[in-house]
């Protein structure tokens, strides 16, 4: 269903229709994470944007500063970091303390 696709809407965060990019997914023509940084594509001048992983929501922070302060300043405040990503596939980022469960 769609029961949690207006939550953007609510929320009044612009956001990337999930149906557009899994159509796109599903055919080969958009590799996953490319889908999750569409927003960055479709909202160039935006802070940051919403985009879904199947119903789950989540944000993309287009802003260096705003990630600055996400990531130093009130690091504590954002402890459900949803996304695993492998040191094998990416050793940068695999080994960032922001990405860890």
């Amino acid at each position: 269903g769609t029961a949690n696709y207006d939550y953007f809407e609510r929320r009044r965060v612009p956001y990337v229709l999930p149906f557009s990019a899994y159509g796109r997914m599903l055919t080969g023509k958009l590799h996953p994470l490319d889908a999750a940084g569409e927003g960055y594509r479709v909202f160039p001048e935006e802070r940051f944007s919403g985009f879904f992983v199947f119903r789950q929501p989540g944000y993309l922070i287009h802003d260096p500063e705003l990630i600055k302060q996400i990531t130093i300043k009130d690091f504590d405040h954002f402890v459900d970091h949803s996304f695993n990503i492998s040191p094998e596939l990416d050793p940068f980022l695999g080994r960032s303390l922001f990405f860890e469960s």
